[in-house]
């Protein structure tokens, strides 16, 4: 079923929208990141024949988020999961925000990061999910939470809609467990 656009649904939209996207440049500072950017580390043999990897190292190292140019996060759509966890939260605001401006596309990875497996079961937190959400400060962890559910109310894809509201339900149950410090 496709989302109908009312002209007061739209403008709703937008402005939630907007505020999400104003919460996301609040909550992930604009500073250039000099870390390790993929998991398997930014150097050696293991990476020979991985052209996402020396793609994102050559991009990302030393950049700033919103630097990013649009063109390179259109083509690696899913290759954040590749980052390291400080990379991830060093850069997953350009793939939301870049999400928000050119609707949802890639939106679908994100959700799925953080969404089970199986929407019938619920199983446990995927182990790279929860590194990657641990590397978020609070104000971070917040705005990712708004983003999913933003995907939920607002994604052409119904498919994607339910995986957002379980990834939605995660994040705030991760949420929940940080706060409260028994994790």
């Amino acid at each position: 079923m496709e989302l109908t656009h009312h002209p007061d649904h739209q403008e709703r939209r937008e402005s939630q929208l907007e505020m999400l996207r104003e919460m996301i440049f609040r909550s992930f500072p604009q500073i250039s990141y000099h870390g390790t950017i993929v998991a398997g580390g930014d150097r050696g043999s293991w990476s020979a024949g991985h052209t996402e990897d020396a793609d994102l190292i050559r991009t990302l190292k030393g950049t700033c988020w919103a630097q990013i140019p649009a063109d390179f996060l259109a083509r690696n759509q899913g290759n954040f999961v590749l980052l390291t966890a400080k990379a991830f939260a060093a850069f997953i605001p350009a793939w939301l925000v870049f999400a928000l401006e050119n609707d949802f596309s890639g939106a679908e990875f994100i959700v799925y990061t953080f969404s089970p497996l199986d929407l019938q079961a619920s199983g446990p937190t995927r182990p790279l999910s929860v590194e990657m959400f641990r590397a978020l400060n609070p104000p971070q962890r917040r705005a990712l939470h708004l983003f999913l559910q933003a995907v939920m109310e607002h994604d052409g894809k119904s498919h994607v809609r339910d995986y957002a509201a379980a990834a939605a339900d995660t994040v705030d149950e991760l949420i929940s467990v940080f706060e409260s410090g028994t994790i």
